[in-house]
């Protein structure tokens, strides 16, 4: 039988589980996709150590059979969810490799010990239900926004609950790309660049933007 190609999220899960030593589990790989970046598996669990307070996601995604973890957050904030003076390893495509900080040290020194506390946490965070694919029968959306949320629709929306918390778990396709645009839009508004007053006016069209989704 012919080898059945592999999808890029079953490509990056399984780069992430090659360590078999200690230094290749000093390493957090952060996956740089559509102005996020994002920690699976094993990296997610190194980065969870360093920060444990990041909201981590446990799900089964399109185009890998076993449920994942996750974590991620916006490109501008990576100073913000990595330690001083950590070393990074930029790759070509973008990703980046966080070198395990120096003063850190890992809960175990043998790479088989690593692996068991790896999977002894995954399985102890409750999976969530599967994200929803794209429909094949939907039309296509108009507008920056809605274009943004249907290149989004392979894995879903992975940060809506980052952004929106306390919104309802049953959403329309509409409310999704909805929420894509605004998350887009705030990541896109530049502070430096406009005026107090402009700053409150663009914060009040946020708000009505995300009201009129209930």
């Amino acid at each position: 039988m012919p080898e059945t190609k592999k999808t890029k999220m079953q490509a990056i899960v399984d780069a992430d589980a090659q360590r078999t030593t200690v230094e290749d589990w000093q390493r957090i790989h952060l996956c740089r996709e559509n102005g996020f970046f994002r920690a699976y598996n094993r990296s997610c669990w190194l980065q969870h150590l360093l920060f444990p307070s990041m909201k981590m996601q446990h799900r089964v995604l399109p185009g890998c059979p076993d449920a994942i973890v996750y974590v991620g957050f916006p490109v501008s904030s990576l100073d913000r969810y990595t330690l001083k003076d950590v070393a990074l390893d930029t790759k070509e495509d973008g990703s980046i490799d966080v070198l395990w900080p120096e003063n850190a040290q890992l809960p175990e020194n043998e790479p088989e010990k690593l692996e068991s506390e790896f999977f002894k946490w995954k399985e102890a965070i409750p999976i969530k239900e599967p994200l929803r694919q794209k429909k094949q029968s939907a039309a296509k959306p108009e507008g920056k926004a809605q274009n943004f949320a249907t290149k989004q629709a392979d894995d879903g929306d992975v940060f809506e609950n980052q952004f929106f918390p306390n919104h309802k778990q049953q959403k329309t396709r509409t409310e999704r790309v909805s929420l894509s645009g605004i998350a887009q839009e705030v990541l896109a508004f530049s502070i430096e660049s406009h005026s107090p007053i402009e700053c409150m006016l663009f914060l009040q069209k946020i708000k009505e933007k995300y009201a009129s989704l209930y």
